[in-house]
C-alpha cells in the first residue's frame, strides 16, 4: 500500500484489519439492501456490513446519496460517507422509471434485510412498501428509519438530527449552566437511531430463526434520543425538577465535574462515598473532608458541592494535572483529561484498541477508517473497504443476485433504469 499524509500527522495510517479464513464474520451470508441517505439508516447499514453481512446499497442514479456532498472530501467523497458506507456494494437506480423500480423489486425479494429511511409514503408509491414485498418476500426483514415515525401526527414532518436534538429535549440539558442550551457536536440522534435499529433487526433475525417469518421493524429518530436522555426524564418523572444545562458537571453526583489543576483541567468522578474517601484521604491528602457533615453523604456533598470544590482544587492548583491523574489512576478513581480530537487519535487507549486502520484506494493511496467498538472471539472482522463509487457495483450485483446477462442489463439500461448517460461504465 502507498503512504498518504493525515490529519493526524503521520505518513500512514494502520495496515487494514485483515481476515482468517478460520472464523467466517458473524453475519456472512446475509443479504441487506439499502436504501438509505445520510446517516441514521445508513449506520445500520455499516453495522450489518461491518459484521460480514452483504449490503447493496441502493442510490437515486441522478447524483447519488446527497451525503456525498456534505463536508471535506475523503477519496472523492465526503468522509462522512466514507464512515456511513464503507464495506457497501453500491448501485445507481432511476425509481421513477418502471424498469428502476422493478429491479429495485427484484433485489428485495431477494434480500433478508431491507432497510430504507425515505420520507412517510414514498416506498409504498414506488411499490416497494412492506405490505408489497411481504407477499413476494415473507422471510424479509424490513427496517423503516423515519424521523417522527410512520403513523402518528408527526409522520409527515421531515427531520435532521439537530431537530430532533432539540424537540426530544437533549439540547435543553445539554450545555453552559444558564444557558438555553446546545446542540450535542457529533450526531448522536442519527448514530443512535442508526444502532437502535440494528438491534431491532437482529432481534428479528433471531424471531425469524424461531419463526421462519419476516418483519416490519420501525425506529424514529424522536424515539431513540428520547431514549439517550433516558435518565433525566426518569428523575423528572421522581422528582418534579425539571432538568437544565449542567454543564460538565453531573446532575446526581458530587464531586463530578472538572476540577482546575495547577496546569489545566482534569475530571474527577465520585459516585459514590467510597471514592470520595479515598479521593480526599489518598489522593488530597484531606483526611477532615472525610468527616466533615458537609460532606458525609453524596445529597450533602451535592449541597455543598461549591464549597467542596474550592476545598478540592486549592490542593490540585499546587501540581499538575500529569501528576494528579497518576494518583488517581493509583488510587483507582475514575479521572480523565479533556482531549481535543487529535489529542484521542494520538492516545495510547485509541492506538492500542486498533480503532484506526486504512483502507486501500485507487488513486488516493490510503484512506483512513474507524473501526466498530465489536470484538469478537470466533467470529471474523471483515476487511475494511472503502465506500462505493456511484453505481460501482451496479452490474455484479445484477448479475449474482438476479442471474442477468450483460445484454439483459443493457436492455434495462435503455429502458432508463439507471438514469441517463452511460451508467454501467463505472460498474
Amino acid at each position: 500500500m502507498s503512504e498518504t499524509k493525515n490529519a493526524v500527522g503521520s505518513t500512514s495510517t494502520p495496515a487494514a484489519i485483515g481476515t482468517d479464513s478460520k472464523f467466517p464474520a458473524p453475519l456472512d451470508g446475509l443479504r441487506v439492501i439499502d436504501f438509505s441517505h445520510y446517516v441514521s439508516a445508513a449506520t445500520c447499514g455499516l453495522t450489518l456490513a461491518d459484521m460480514g453481512a452483504t449490503v447493496v446499497k441502493v442510490e437515486k442514479a441522478n447524483g447519488g446519496d446527497d451525503l456525498r456532498r456534505l463536508g471535506p472530501n475523503l477519496g472523492g467523497a465526503a468522509a462522512s460517507f466514507q464512515w456511513a458506507n464503507r464495506n457497501k456494494q453500491g448501485i445507481a437506480l432511476d425509481l421513477k422509471t418502471e424498469a428502476g423500480r422493478n429491479l429495485a423489486l427484484e433485489l428485495a425479494q431477494t434480500a433478508d434485510i431491507l432497510i430504507e429511511n425515505y420520507a412517510t409514503g414514498v416506498m409504498e408509491r414506488l411499490g416497494l412498501g412492506y405490505e408489497a414485498l411481504r407477499e413476494r418476500n415473507p422471510r424479509l426483514i424490513y427496517c423503516s428509519v423515519s424521523a417522527y415515525a410512520r403513523i402518528g401526527p408527526h409522520a409527515s414532518r421531515p427531520g435532521f438530527d439537530p431537530i430532533v436534538q432539540a424537540e426530544s429535549g437533549l439540547i435543553s440539558i445539554t450545555g453552559p449552566v444558564g444557558s438555553t442550551g446546545s446542540r450535542v457536536g457529533a450526531p448522536v440522534a442519527d448514530v443512535a437511531t442508526g444502532l437502535y435499529a440494528t438491534i431491532a433487526v437482529l432481534g428479528a433475525l433471531a424471531a425469524r430463526e424461531r419463526t421462519g417469518a419476516g418483519q416490519f421493524v420501525e425506529v424514529s429518530l424522536f424515539d431513540s434520543t428520547v431514549n439517550l436522555t433516558a435518565l433525566p426524564i426518569m428523575n423528572y418523572l421522581a422528582s418534579g425538577k425539571l432538568p437544565a444545562p449542567s454543564g460538565s458537571a453531573s446532575r446526581e453526583a458530587a464531586p463530578t465535574d472538572f476540577f482546575e489543576a495547577g496546569d489545566g483541567a482534569i475530571y474527577i468522578a465520585c459516585t459514590s462515598d467510597s471514592l470520595f474517601t479515598r479521593l480526599v484521604t489518598q489522593v488530597l491528602e484531606l483526611p477532615d473532608l472525610a468527616s466533615d457533615l458537609r460532606f458525609h453523604t453524596n445529597a450533602l456533598r451535592f449541597e455543598h458541592r461549591e464549597a467542596l470544590r474550592e476545598e478540592i482544587e486549592s490542593v490540585l492548583r499546587t501540581r499538575t494535572r500529569q501528576e494528579w491523574l497518576a494518583a488517581l489512576l493509583a488510587a483507582q478513581i475514575p479521572a480523565g483529561k479533556l482531549n481535543s480530537v487529535a489529542d484521542v487519535l494520538a492516545s495510547d487507549e485509541f492506538t492500542s484498541r486498533n480503532l484506526l486502520s486504512s483502507i486501500p484506494h485507487e488513486g488516493e493511496g490510503n484512506i483512513p477508517a474507524l473501526a466498530l467498538p465489536h470484538r469478537f472471539t470466533a467470529s471474523n472482522p471483515i476487511a475494511p473497504r472503502r465506500a462505493p463509487q456511484l453505481g460501482e457495483h451496479t452490474s455484479q450485483v445484477l448479475e449474482t443476485w438476479l442471474g442477468l446477462t450483460p445484454a439483459q442489463i443493457q436492455d434495462h439500461a435503455l429502458q432508463g433504469a439507471f438514469g441517463k448517460g452511460d451508467p454501467l461504465a463505472k460498474s
